[in-house]
């Protein structure tokens, strides 16, 4: 068995700007020190041991015969956690690991959007609906009730 690429999510928090009925995910803010997000340290170790690992010769390595290692950054919701979110995304590019992201969009900003993409190897963007009444109905809207990304 041969893969060109090993992915690893790594999610970064439980909670979400949505709401959405489906999801596991928290509306409130997770004050659980619990969540890595708290401390750089602690993400920079996780990474730090991630990358040595699994871009290192190993078991899994072996057996799957993996040619490269991606990220995957995801939530909840990741781009809430603002600067410790992109910290992380940039360590992970520096030890050579692929990163991507899963959004739901509604917080990329062109500021977040112009740090982030020239680290990300791949973007991925949960979309249900196109529909408001429809978005409202399962949950997929912010506290203001707004249902897509500010900057569409």
């Amino acid at each position: 068995m041969s893969i060109q690429e090993l992915v690893i999510n790594f999610h970064m928090t439980e909670t979400c700007n949505f709401r959405c009925e489906y999801c596991y995910a928290t509306w409130d803010s997770n004050n659980s020190q619990q969540e890595l997000h708290h401390s750089y340290s602690n993400i920079k170790e996780l990474i730090t041991k991630t990358a040595n690992y699994f871009l290192n010769d190993n078991p899994i390595k072996q057996k799957l015969g993996y040619k490269t290692v991606r990220l995957n950054f995801a939530g909840g919701e990741p781009v809430r956690l603002g600067s410790q979110f992109i910290k992380a995304i940039l360590l992970a590019k520096s030890f050579g690991l692929n990163t991507s992201l899963i959004t739901n969009g509604h917080l990329l900003t062109n500021t977040i959007v112009s740090k982030i993409s020239p680290q990300l190897d791949m973007l991925e963007i949960s979309f249900d609906t196109a529909d408001h009444l429809l978005a409202d109905s399962i949950g997929r809207v912010d506290r203001k009730k707004i249902a897509y990304p500010l900057n569409a």
